[in-house]
């Protein structure tokens, strides 16, 4: 949670947009956990787009929540789009019911490139592959505010 309050915090979403137009996959990555035990992934209905600057919006909103308030969470992230109605089984089997005392709320997502087999080798070839992935890093991290 800390994480992903630090890099919403830095986040500029104009600039992660733009990694689509560069070839970068971008998708949400959305859990909740206990302790560092990770428990469930949703997809939501939310795009993309939609769902990164609800975080931006939000983020400093993060914080642990106590099984007091499992349902109300819940009910508010089905409400923001975050999950779907179909995911309160799944919630019911993998959190519900289970003992956990509180939860953590993770809004992730994933920033992944990846070179097709022809542009990697001839990158590769004119030794310039390094050059490449230092660049696709260096894009990635500057999003976050790092690099």
């Amino acid at each position: 949670m800390n994480a992903a309050k630090e890099t919403f915090k830095k986040l500029d979403v104009e600039k992660l947009l733009e990694l689509q137009k560069q070839g970068f996959q971008l998708s949400k990555n959305f859990h909740v956990a206990y302790r560092s035990s990770n428990l469930l992934w949703f997809e939501g209905t939310l795009s993309f787009e939609e769902y990164i600057r609800f975080w931006k919006k939000e983020y400093s909103n993060l914080k642990q929540i106590k099984r007091t308030d499992f349902s109300d969470l819940f009910s508010e992230l089905e409400d923001k789009k975050i999950i779907v109605s179909e995911d309160r089984s799944k919630i019911k089997e993998k959190i519900l019911d289970k003992r956990y005392d509180k939860l953590n709320i993770c809004p992730g997502f994933l920033m992944k490139y990846t070179w097709k087999d022809e542009d990697a080798i001839r990158l590769d070839k004119s030794n310039m592959f390094d050059a490449d992935f230092k660049d696709k890093v260096e894009a990635a991290f500057s999003v976050i505010g790092g690099i």
